[in-house]
């Protein structure tokens, strides 16, 4: 056979081959999951958190996977007041690759049309929650230490700043907030560990040259938005010198193989010049994992997970990072990217721009946009309030009246007699209120995106006209508080008997909702007099 062929043909098979080794993997993992969600032993939160981003990473879907599923749930189930629990000798480990796995899970979930069965505003909160408690540990120096609870709460090591800021970068990437203080600290810490030639210590100040340590700094410092590019040369560089098997001889050969090919794939794609052999960095490692795997799909520990790790016999930290680092280059999960996801928040602030547009058709498609972006769309939209262009301004103004009604519905001749105030949020519902309150076809709804908040004024009889309407939506980012107008016009002295309504669609991920129905009473018989009464509030 010709040389170059046979080369050809060793190039297609490879791709197989590994993604074969992950499905092997993947499919190992699923039978090794506890009954109750977990995987591992000593280590359960953070092992639990390795396994599910190890599936995320291959591909599972959140509104497929049952596995992914109760993985999440039985996290939720052990964080409290936004905190894992210690287990063994360390407490960041857990947290952090918890809070990494749930910020991947949520941002994919979010963004996929299907949804799972989980209250995802709930998970977001309990991310949120899982922040904090990382931010409120970091040391006056920037870096973590293995608990926040005993002495030594103050003191700071690089494997736990790396797992900290790894999972605020992820949080972030899904508009979760954090604070840019903190993680601009966190990288800065490692910075400072580096030493003459390149490699990263343990801790601080302590001299020591931490082979994995050094592959996990750079996979990290690759993140920042503002690269050092002398720190991630020489990392790279004495990642090079050692060479993989000066890895695979360490005490954690999978963890440090899974930050070193992750760091030499972010750092070929931004300087691979300056370091040419980061490109292939991860081929050595790959050919090492497929011939490494066992025939059940699962890889051996090794180490000191092997000897100290507790793991009794289990294999689901080393199949986890096996499977990620397979996965790495498919760059499923946001921490595999330096650029991140582009999240409804983040399309929300180059809509705006084209409020700018000279086209009058462009600037109203960028409105329609923006409201089909609903709560999303917020910040972006109040940020324009302050554009120097009056355009602009006069556009954020008018769309944040009303903001985020993506339809709405008014009038005076309801089919509905009877005063009522309802929330729907499902599509049969949807259909019997609407048959009740009208002759017509029911307009569609997407309630995997919207909800219908619905206004029935009852009754009403008087020698005048009646004027129905919404007159403001107050929103934050997960509540609204709605008020709706019932007012009598100027008399025409006709007896007038109207059925008056309101509806409205809006985006379904605000869970709070208050209304309000302000009533304004004119003409004969009237005192001008206003009231308001909250007759709906959830």
């Amino acid at each position: 056979m010709n040389p170059t062929c046979l080369a050809i043909l060793v190039f297609l098979s490879a791709p197989d081959d590994r993604s074969d080794a992950i499905r092997k993997g993947v499919a190992l993992l699923k039978k090794t999951q506890d009954k109750d969600g977990h995987w591992g032993g000593q280590y359960s939160a953070a092992i639990t958190g390795m396994a599910g981003l190890a599936l995320l990473a291959a591909g599972e879907e959140p509104a497929k996977s049952e596995e992914l599923l109760k993985a999440v749930k039985w996290l939720l189930s052990q964080i409290q007041d936004g905190r894992t629990p210690k287990q063994g000798h360390t407490w960041v480990h857990g947290q952090g690759f918890a809070t990494l796995f749930l910020a991947e899970y949520y941002g994919r979930a979010s963004a996929g049309r299907d949804k799972p069965d989980l209250d995802l505003r709930a998970l977001k909160r309990t991310v949120a929650a899982c922040v904090k408690a990382i931010e409120a540990c970091q040391s006056s120096t920037g870096g973590w230490w293995y608990t926040p609870d005993r002495p030594g709460a103050h003191e700071h090591e690089g494997s736990t700043t790396v797992c900290a800021v790894q999972a605020l970068r992820a949080a972030s990437n899904y508009g979760i907030a954090i604070d840019e203080k903190v993680i601009e600290k966190g990288f800065e810490y490692l910075k400072n560990t580096q030493n003459a030639d390149g490699s990263f210590q343990y801790r601080l100040g302590d001299g020591s040259h931490m082979k994995e340590g050094t592959a996990a700094a750079v996979a990290t410092l690759a993140l920042m938005s503002k690269l050092d590019y002398p720190v991630l040369i020489n990392g790279a560089k004495y990642l090079k010198e050692i060479g993989h098997d000066g890895i695979t001889r360490e005490r954690f050969p999978f963890y440090g193989h899974f930050y070193s090919v992750l760091g030499m794939k972010l750092v070929a794609e931004e300087m691979d010049q300056a370091v040419p052999h980061a490109k292939e960095w991860h081929k050595p490692v790959v050919e090492w994992l497929l011939k490494d795997q066992k025939e059940d799909g699962r890889w051996d520990l090794r180490g000191w997970m092997l000897q100290n790790g507790g793991e009794g016999g289990k294999h689901d930290y080393s199949t986890a990072l096996g499977v990620l680092i397979l996965a790495v280059h498919d760059e499923r999960l946001s921490i595999f990217k330096r650029e991140p996801p582009e999240t409804p928040g983040r399309k929300a602030y180059s809509i705006v721009r084209d409020w700018r547009s000279a086209d009058v058709e462009e600037r109203d498609r960028a409105t329609k946009a923006l409201r089909e972006l609903g709560v999303d769309a917020l910040p972006a939209v109040r940020e324009a309030l302050k554009h120097r262009d009056p355009e602009v301004r006069a556009r954020a103004k008018e769309l944040l009246e009303h903001f985020p009604v993506v339809e709405q519905w008014t009038g005076e001749d309801s089919k509905i007699q009877a005063a009522e105030a309802v929330l729907i949020r499902d599509m049969a519902a949807w259909i019997e209120l609407w048959k009740r309150h009208s002759d017509k076809e029911a307009p569609k709804v997407d309630f995997g995106r919207h909800q219908v908040l619905a206004v029935f004024h009852g009754e009403l009889h008087a020698f005048a006209g009646g004027k129905y309407g919404i007159t403001g939506i107050d929103v934050t980012q997960e509540k609204a508080v709605v008020t709706v107008e019932r007012k009598w016009i100027s008399p025409s002295g006709v007896d007038k008997r109207t059925t008056g309504f309101a509806i409205v669609v809006f985006d379904r991920d605000i869970e709070s909702l208050k209304l309000v129905r302000v009533s304004r009473r004119g003409g004969l018989g009237g005192d001008g007099k206003e009231t308001a009464e909250t007759i709906l509030e959830r």
